[in-house]
């Protein structure tokens, strides 16, 4: 049906879509209504284009964060797995490093044990040279009167432990840490003695072969074509001591990087091992410097503990530091030895020389284990002190004798007390099981 045009004459006329009837309508408001649909279907296309835009807007929008949110999820998934590689790549480095680091220890240990077979061929050829009169270089009087035996010391024992057992142990161990952790357990005493024995002697050594170096020594190492001094020599079992604890640090470091906890740990004991040791035989080199000691310093036992101290003098005469009581007195710097079997105290004091300032030594009294009290708070109760007496009547001053020790701090004193009372009670246990076998075999059932 066509839309209405004409005049209205009466009857039904249909606008646009509706049906109208036209019977009572005039022309103007059928133009009119024809006008306002016209308008309201304007109104209605352009609201209903700004509606598609707004919704063509939302929907891009929607869109580019959707895009963006797979972006970032995927950026985000890269970096973990960047992450993770990387993570990965270093605990393979430290698994690899660990086994470099092993290796190199077999190999040093290795290296070193070679060194001690070039002291060996020096010790066996000074041997000959003191025993054969024709020998090419033959040791001079004043070094083959037992000087000899001091340049050297015990080195033959540390290079029949290496050569016999350690180097072999460690070889054997094949880099498993528990292998090597019950290895240096088992030997630890037996590395303790025979370092400590070296190094005891090595101030010794090192003024003999000073002594004789160009006389004798010199002449010996350049008939055995050896490229290094015999003195330089000397010192690498002191020097290769302090490796293992190094070793063993880092160990401990690249097994904790690679995740390894377990053998972490027993590394870090191989490191405690290592470094007690060494400090060990670090200890008792100082003991070994110990001036006017008349004993074999080598046979008191395991050092156990040292330290600096003060020591109250009678102020009338330095040399006599022991009294049973005395008005005045003044305090000395010292140094206490605990060994197994003795306390020995020292005067000590840092002296100027020109290689720079050296720490001296100079014994003033030795108490036995067996035969001395500490007494934990001092005469006139100052917290820093306590005293050592002695009751040995064979000493070679009066009986009963006692010395006052000061101390910094309230954690040093402590602990003095406590180590000595501990050997003390130790020796005393020790006699009552000799001396009652039966009690004690019936206490320990």
């Amino acid at each position: 049906m066509e839309e209405y045009e004409g005049d209205a004459v009466g009857g039904d006329a249909v606008v646009g879509d509706v049906f109208v009837n036209t019977r009572n309508i005039d022309d103007r408001t059928l133009k009119e209504w024809t006008e306002d649909r016209t308008s309201w279907t304007k109104s209605i296309s352009k609201r209903g284009k700004k509606t598609f835009e707004k919704l063509i807007n939302s929907i891009s929008f929607a869109v580019e964060e959707e895009v963006e949110k797979k972006e970032t999820n995927r950026d985000s998934g890269v970096a973990m797995l960047e992450e993770a590689d990387a993570a990965f790549n270093k605990v393979v480095q430290a698994v690899e490093m660990k086994k470099v680091k092993l290796d190199d220890l077999i190999s040093t240990e290795e290296s070193y044990l070679e060194d001690l077979g070039k002291i060996s061929l020096y010790y066996e050829e000074a041997m000959k040279s003191k025993q054969d009169p024709n020998h090419p270089v033959v040791m001079p009087p004043g070094l083959r009167e037992g000087r000899d035996l001091i340049a050297f010391g015990n080195i033959h024992q540390i290079i029949d432990f290496h050569k016999l057992y350690f180097t072999k142990g460690l070889r054997n161990a094949n880099s498993d840490a528990d292998k090597i952790l019950e290895m240096f357990k088992k030997k630890k005493g037996d590395m303790k003695v025979r370092y400590g024995k070296f190094c005891i002697n090595k101030p010794k050594s090192e003024l003999i072969v000073t002594q004789f170096q160009d006389s004798y020594f010199s002449k010996l190492e350049f008939y055995l074509h050896q490229d290094m001094r015999l003195a330089d020599q000397l010192i690498k079992p002191v020097q290769h001591l302090t490796r293992y604890d190094m070793y063993f640090r880092e160990l401990v470091t690249l097994c904790e990087q690679a995740g390894q906890k377990e053998e972490a740990d027993k590394f870090r004991e191989c490191s405690k091992i290592a470094s007690e040791i060494s400090h060990n035989a670090n200890d008792m080199m100082t003991a070994g410097r110990i001036d006017q000691f008349s004993g074999d310093i080598t046979k008191q036992g395991e050092l156990l503990h040292r330290g600096s101290v003060f020591c109250k003098v009678p102020g009338m005469d330095r040399r006599s530091i022991f009294s049973k009581s005395k008005p005045s007195a003044r305090l000395e710097p010292g140094h206490l030895f605990l060994f197994q079997q003795c306390v020995i105290v020292c005067y000590y004091r840092e002296r100027m020389t020109e290689i720079g300032n050296r720490d001296e030594y100079q014994y003033w009294h030795k108490f036995l284990i067996n035969k001395m009290q500490v007494r934990d708070i001092a005469r006139g109760g100052n917290e820093m002190e306590f005293e050592l007496h002695d009751t040995n009547k064979e000493s070679r001053a009066t009986d009963n004798l006692n010395l006052t020790i000061t101390t910094n701090t309230m954690e040093e004193k402590s602990e003095w007390v406590k180590k000595i009372n501990k050997e003390i009670r130790s020796l005393e246990d020790l006699k009552f099981a000799l001396g009652n076998p039966r009690k004690m075999s019936l206490v320990e059932m």
